[in-house]
């Protein structure tokens, strides 16, 4: 009889077998862990102990399997998945080691970008939305400085796309705002990544109570 013993927290599940001194271990990880509809996850695998050769059994999660020790593998809805593999040694004893996949629609994608025709003193917005708030349909009147002729369609320039959340597009951008520079029209213009191009913040989530004010250039 086989004594069984789970560490699932680890995505690691050992068995050991009564009166062998080897112990057959395998751990799993996955790259990465967090992704989105139609994007490659690649899985790895590490055995110990038991006998070699090792025969290998992916399970996905949504009906899809492999016998390589390592793969890839793409998912075609979103959910969470519980991914397993089962690996048997040559003396036929097994070890099942499992972990959890989040795959979410390009709908929940979070992307930063900035507003290119409603600026103040050539600075526009910077946003984070998700990616059917940037893709959908906006009217310059409905954002702050853009007038108000409702006629005139908002454009959106794409910075950095591919955020599972808004935190995590937050973490991305905040730390790239560098000083800001005070304007008499705009109240502030924000330096972001060094760029020339300067910004006004929407919400990001930012604290920018350690930025620095500097002068605003010569002929601003």
């Amino acid at each position: 009889m086989a004594n069984q013993s789970l560490r699932s927290s680890s995505g690691s599940i050992k068995i050991n077998v009564a009166g062998q001194s080897q112990e057959l271990d395998v751990t799993i990880s996955a790259d990465p862990q967090s992704t989105f509809t139609d994007e490659w996850v690649f899985f790895d695998s590490t055995v110990t102990g038991g006998k070699k050769p090792y025969l290998y059994k992916w399970e996905f999660g949504d009906n899809e399997s492999s016998t390589l020790n390592d793969d890839t593998h793409r998912y075609a809805t979103p959910g969470t998945f519980t991914v397993k593999l089962t690996v048997t040694d040559a003396e036929g004893s097994s070890v099942v080691a499992s972990l959890q996949v989040t795959v979410s629609d390009y709908a929940d994608e979070y992307v930063v970008y900035y507003t290119d025709n409603v600026r103040c003193w050539d600075a526009p917005w910077l946003y984070i939305g998700t990616r059917d708030k940037f893709n959908s349909t906006e009217k310059t009147c409905n954002v702050s400085g853009g007038g108000i002729d409702c006629s005139i369609e908002l454009e959106k320039k794409e910075i950095q796309g591919g955020f599972l959340t808004f935190e995590k597009a937050s973490e991305w951008i905040c730390p790239k705002i560098d000083v800001w520079h005070y304007h008499y029209w705009c109240n502030r213009h924000w330096v972001v990544n060094g760029q020339s191009l300067h910004f006004r913040l929407g919400y990001l989530g930012c604290d920018t109570s350690d930025v620095k004010e500097i002068p605003f250039p010569e002929g601003g």
